[in-house]
């Protein structure tokens, strides 16, 4: 890993995510839900571990589950900072993509792009909540992606599934 890399990964460790705690925490009350500081430290830390996956496997796309979403809009209505942080950890705005679940192409897409990002998990981080990552995800909580660039294993939206990778994910970045 170069300084590059390491110094980036770096801000996203020290960014302050206290209004990202603040608005999941209002949204949960505003449902009649309770989110404990355990939770949203661990919310934290799975949108840290996404937001890591995006430098380090830059030029893929990848999806996240429901479970971690909520912090990741949360991070985004906070305009300004997010659109910096973007800028300093990867140079760019990181889009956000709302899947179609509609569109059982899409869906089947996304499915692997989530899949592909679990391998990732696996190869980079020594532990991951399960239970904001799981397994095999309900249709329903496969909702979003980003990223990509015309050096992505993946094609980059819109989704042309006949062209995706079947089979083994454990693609190797240097």
């Amino acid at each position: 890993m170069n300084d590059d890399l390491k110094g980036r990964l770096s801000v996203i460790d020290e960014h302050d995510f206290s209004g990202v705690c603040r608005k999941v925490r209002e949204d949960a009350e505003k449902q009649g839900q309770t989110v404990t500081e355990q939770q949203l430290d661990v919310g934290v830390l799975a949108l840290k571990q996404y937001y890591a996956i995006a430098l380090i496997d830059g030029h893929n796309m990848h999806a996240v589950a429901g479970q971690v979403d909520p912090f990741w809009h949360a991070h985004i209505l906070h305009t300004r900072q997010y659109s910096q942080f973007c800028d300093d950890i990867a140079g760019r705005y990181l889009h956000h993509e709302p899947l179609d679940h509609s569109r059982p192409a899409d869906v089947d897409y996304v499915k692997r792009l989530y899949e592909y990002t679990l391998a990732k998990y696996g190869e980079c981080f020594n532990s991951f909540d399960a239970g904001l990552h799981p397994e095999d995800p309900d249709f329903c909580d496969l909702v979003c992606l980003h990223g990509g660039d015309e050096n992505a294993i993946f094609p980059i939206y819109p989704i042309q599934p006949e062209l995706l990778p079947t089979g083994d994910t454990s693609f190797q970045y240097q």
